[in-house]
Parts: C-alpha cells; sequence; structure tokens
C-alpha cells in the first residue's frame, strides 16, 4: 500500500489519498503506510510533517456496500438505456 502511495504521489501529484475497507480495521495499518511511503520516497518530494491530512482512512465503514450499490445504479441505468 505504501508503494500505492509513492506511486500516486509522483505520477498523479495526488493531493490526498482515502484507504477504506477491512484491511483498514487494523488501527495501526494506517500509520505504517505513511511511514513506509516517507522511507520510500526518500525525500524526493516535500511532504508535510504530518501525513494524516495527506494519507489517511475513510471515515466510513461502509465503502464495499456503497461501491457494490453504485454498481448495481450503473447496470440498472445501462439495462434501461437499451430499452
Amino acid at each position: 500500500l505504501a508503494n500505492l502511495c509513492v506511486t500516486l504521489l509522483l505520477t498523479l501529484s495526488i493531493e490526498k489519498i482515502v484507504f477504506g475497507g477491512g484491511v483498514m480495521n487494523r488501527l495501526s495499518m494506517i500509520e505504517k503506510i505513511r511511514e513506509r511511503t516517507v522511507v520510500l520516497l526518500n525525500g524526493y518530494l516535500d511532504l508535510p510533517e504530518d501525513l494524516s491530512e495527506l494519507i489517511c482512512r475513510s471515515d466510513g465503514n461502509d465503502s464495499g456496500l456503497r461501491g457494490a450499490l453504485v454498481l448495481a445504479q450503473s447496470a440498472y441505468e445501462d439495462n434501461i438505456a437499451k430499452m
């Protein structure tokens, strides 16, 4: 996940990375991702001292459900458009 953060930061100049899902239920995981991201970047980018605004956890724990609903809505709309 830290490698993903590095790739996003270097290729897209992204402003915020939000992780969600079951793996983020482990509270220590997000801090490990932040620490490893700093190590991998090795000073290549100017990062804020506090990475909690740059790399964070999602507020809710229902990202899987929301994703499924968006896919279902999209499939429904595609079927209606074909009629």
